[in-house]
């Protein structure tokens, strides 16, 4: 399963995420116009590069969804089921 690749999937910690965000207003001087505004700010909800709780929380995330998406591997069912292992050492 090839699930490494989305560290922008994983949802960054609530407590962090308080802390976490992005200033648009050059982007956007209409809307600070329209709605009073000094600065238009909004939250960084994802894991951010750079942010050092960000890898552990993209690896944790992706174990845990690789732990549901192989599902029971002692089920006979499951496509992933296996029963013994091989290694292969040199």
């Amino acid at each position: 399963l090839d699930i490494d690749e989305m560290f922008l999937n994983f949802v960054l910690d609530t407590e962090v995420q308080k802390y976490a965000g992005v200033d648009l207003s050059p982007y956007f001087p209409e809307e600070l116009l329209e709605r009073d505004l000094q600065v238009l700010w909004e939250r960084w909800c994802r894991c951010a590069m750079g942010f050092k709780p960000s890898p552990y929380q993209a690896v944790q995330g992706v174990l845990i969804a690789d732990e549901q998406i192989q599902g029971d591997h002692l089920d006979h069912a499951n496509v992933f089921h296996w029963d013994r292992i091989v290694l292969n050492l040199p």
